[in-house]
């Protein structure tokens, strides 16, 4: 997870110091080719992940972007980002665990133990 993290934050500064030297043109090009130049995408991403990390159900909450372009970009970040985490957390195991470990503490405290 924290190799994810360094290598999505390495990504964002590489794309920032790209944007800022390509010109105007190349840039608008590349925004609508590559997806990880789109801040909707990058949010979707992150989102979804956060959302595997606190065991949330899907919920693509498109309203903060305005474009229907913008919603799209976001939605196939999170959609993306979503289900990449959870086959991560599920074939490491570390969800089962956690939610075997929780079932196991509730059974303790409905049977009064």
């Amino acid at each position: 997870m924290v190799k994810a993290s360094v290598w999505l934050a390495a990504l964002a500064i590489t794309l920032t110091t790209a944007s800022v030297i390509s010109p105007g043109n190349q840039q608008n090009a590349a925004y609508n080719n590559n997806p990880a130049l789109n801040s909707a995408y990058r949010d979707g991403i992150y989102r979804g992940q956060l959302a595997v990390q606190r065991r949330e159900s899907p919920r693509f909450a498109t309203s903060r972007w305005v474009l229907p372009a913008e919603r799209k970009a976001f939605a196939d970040g999170y959609d993306q980002a979503y289900r990449n985490a959870l086959a991560a957390a599920i074939r490491d195991g570390n969800l089962l665990g956690q939610l075997q470990a929780e079932e196991e503490r509730n059974a303790d405290v409905t049977t009064g133990r």
